[in-house]
């Protein structure tokens, strides 16, 4: 196994958006869903809600070919 020397920007954008989209986790994740609601510090990031649904298939731009290696 293979692990990164750094966290991925895209892989944290993709899983931001998946948090943001879903309910999960109220209490760790519920202010800071509704301040991104309130006032969105990035809109092209929330323009890929289509391609990156919380549940299911994301499209493959968005998903770093460096996470194939491992972790």
């Amino acid at each position: 196994m293979v692990l990164a020397d750094a966290p991925d920007p895209l892989w944290e954008a993709l899983l931001s958006l998946h948090l943001l989209q879903n309910r999960d986790g109220p209490l760790v994740f519920g202010r800071w869903r509704r301040a991104s609601a309130e006032r969105p510090a990035e809109p092209a990031l929330f323009r890929l809600r289509a391609p990156a649904p919380p549940v299911g298939y994301s499209a493959d731009l968005l998903t770093p070919a460096e996470a194939s290696l491992g972790l």
